[in-house]
């Protein structure tokens, strides 16, 4: 008996001392060794940059995020960047997304494109530009002020309405600077004009006679007499924020204002376009394909005369 309680006396304290050794490892490891591995002062220059860069990209894309409400609308109703619409709201859900816009977002909401049953990851960024009080609802006048990528789709219980955090809508001008500004210019002059003369009006202005930042103008008469280069520097600055917005701004602007009145598949075209060169060249053959055809509308009207 007496061996026998020796040998596990023996056992006890190696197993003691094993388990010390033990937490003095970890100790050593936890205490000492990891902070020297995850400093940075004895790395290479490139590796500290590198993690710089991170750090940096990852504060710009929490400041491009913020969570704002989202409006659907059907792809008929899609806002191209600069263009204004009036809506009127008498949802609760929507009324309640209205009122989330203008206590805690700036103004700002997030106009959701419906398609195929679902909603498209494309989206635009607009402001709540004024709001009127109708009998039943709420009126309001809203301008799109860019196109935006959606990167999170949230949904709450206690929240009739859907939210969202955004990336993306900078302004891109391309690489080749091809300036058709003034082609595209004297193309849309061309179709107002044969537009009138074949006593036609746009798709948005039957949706809408207000659409075209003239809400005073009574339904039924043709609207957008402004000048388009005009129009495309006042959305500049409205969407801006500036009072003498840069040039690159408003042809920004303009390439997406001459789409106007045009079909659902030449704005996807236009949301699509990665910049503004691209768009103002697309925006100018469609300009083009539209004068030949309404000239011909003209020419068998004259005719008919």
């Amino acid at each position: 008996r007496p061996i026998g309680q020796a040998a596990t006396n023996a056992y006890f304290f190696t197993f003691k001392g094993i388990l010390l050794i033990t937490m003095l490892l970890h100790y050593l490891i936890y205490a000492l060794i990891l902070p020297a591995i995850c400093s940075f002062s004895n790395l290479p220059p490139s590796t500290s940059s590198s993690r710089s860069s991170f750090a940096s990209s990852r504060t710009s894309f929490a400041l491009q995020s913020k969570l704002l409400p989202v409006l659907p609308l059907s792809l008929q109703e899609v806002l191209l960047p600069g263009q204004t619409r009036h809506l009127h709201l008498y949802e609760a859900r929507f009324l309640s997304l209205l009122t989330k816009a203008q206590t805690d977002c700036d103004n700002e909401v997030l106009l959701g494109l419906l398609h195929g049953g679902g909603m498209l990851k494309l989206a635009v960024l607009a402001k709540l530009e004024s709001t009127t009080r109708d009998e039943v609802g709420v009126g309001v006048d809203l301008r799109a002020v860019k196109v935006c990528n959606l990167v999170g789709v949230e949904s709450e219980d206690d929240v009739p309405f859907l939210q969202a955090r955004f990336e993306g809508g900078g302004v891109s001008t391309g690489i080749g600077q091809l300036d058709q500004a003034d082609e595209v210019l004297a193309a849309w002059g061309s179709v107002r004009e044969l537009l009138s003369k074949a006593d036609l009006k746009t798709d948005e202005i039957r949706v809408d006679p207000r659409s075209f930042d003239r809400y005073e103008v009574p339904s039924g008469q043709e609207d957008d007499d402004e000048d388009l280069m005009m129009r495309a520097r006042t959305a500049a600055g409205a969407c801006t924020g500036s009072v003498s917005p840069d040039e690159e701004s408003v042809r920004e602007y303009l390439s997406w204002l001459c789409f106007e009145g045009s079909g659902i598949s030449d704005k996807l075209k236009a949301l699509e376009a990665s910049n503004t060169d691209q768009r103002l060249a697309a925006g100018l053959e469609l300009l083009r394909e539209r004068e030949r055809v309404l000239a011909a509308k003209v020419a068998i009207k004259s005719a008919f005369d």
